[in-house]
């Protein structure tokens, strides 16, 4: 893995962790506890980002055996940069259907960590092993904004965490949370 993958994911590691550690507090209750209507409770948000992250680690796999790849260009480097700000920005979305990520009840977020170590490790022996030509191709379709290569990849699975842990502030800070932990600000 060379020191731009490393760095990359490195950073998506810890907001991963930063993510989990803000959860240990939490008890089964808050964990499950649901704002309302067809919202996600906190235990679904991270199934969410486990299922994106094992279905982002398959598609790399299916797409590397390809004989070729096109290179990413400026097209996809815009794509990356417009997804980044679009993550960013302070309004909730619908998640393209075909994401093929949503959630399916309430598993315990000790099951769902150890899900997503496992998944991480397999992300991680993907990297390692991609040959360096393979770096810089559109190796990654995101649902609704196209594709990406490697580096790419990585920022938007970084972005997605962020993305989602302003979620879960959001559900720790609604009005009916059932109390015991403070809100994270």
């Amino acid at each position: 893995m060379d020191a731009k993958l490393q760095k990359l994911f490195n950073r998506m590691e810890e907001n991963r962790a930063a993510l989990l550690s803000s959860l240990e507090m939490l008890s089964e209750n808050q964990l499950a506890y649901k704002p309302g209507g067809d919202r996600w409770s906190i235990n679904e948000v991270v199934q969410h980002l486990v299922l994106s992250e094992q279905g982002t680690h398959r598609y790399l796999m299916k797409k590397n055996q390809a004989a070729f790849l096109p290179l990413a260009g400026l097209a996809a480097t815009l794509r990356s940069i417009g997804l980044t700000l679009f993550m960013r920005l302070p309004v909730k979305f619908k998640m393209p259907a075909r994401a093929n990520a949503v959630p399916a009840g309430d598993v315990p977020l000790s099951q769902l960590k150890r899900e997503w170590e496992e998944t991480r490790q397999n992300l991680r022996q993907f990297i390692t092993e991609l040959p360096p030509e393979r770096r810089r191709v559109l190796i990654f379709r995101h649902p609704f904004m196209g594709y990406f290569n490697i580096y790419q990849t990585l920022r938007f699975i970084e972005e997605h965490i962020r993305h989602h842990l302003k979620q879960i502030r959001r559900i720790r800070a609604w009005e009916g949370f059932p109390a015991g932990a403070p809100v994270i600000r």
